[in-house]
């Protein structure tokens, strides 16, 4: 991937996320951050990614059925913590 779609797919994820939350989706604001780390794990470092992590659990937390997510987030989490993103990463 180069750094300018990097970029461009950064950029559109944090603009679903925002419309997502101003819409009062938080489900769907808490979906587009985990698809942050799925998407472009490879190019971000994992301290990056567990605050990504964090504050969509926090959305799921605060959504209609938090307990629908807690597969989808423990995945996401071992997928953290076994370090599948490069460290060169930024």
């Amino acid at each position: 991937m180069t750094r300018f779609t990097l970029l461009r797919s950064t950029t559109l994820a944090h603009e679903a996320i925002s419309v997502a939350e101003t819409a009062g989706d938080l489900e769907g604001a808490g979906r587009a951050k985990l698809s942050i780390i799925e998407e472009l794990a490879e190019q971000t470092k994992a301290p990056g990614l567990a605050s990504i992590y964090q504050t969509a659990a926090d959305l799921f937390q605060r959504s209609q059925d938090p307990s629908a997510w807690n597969k989808l987030l423990m995945r996401i989490a071992r997928r953290i913590q076994s370090g599948e993103s490069d460290p060169a990463c930024v």
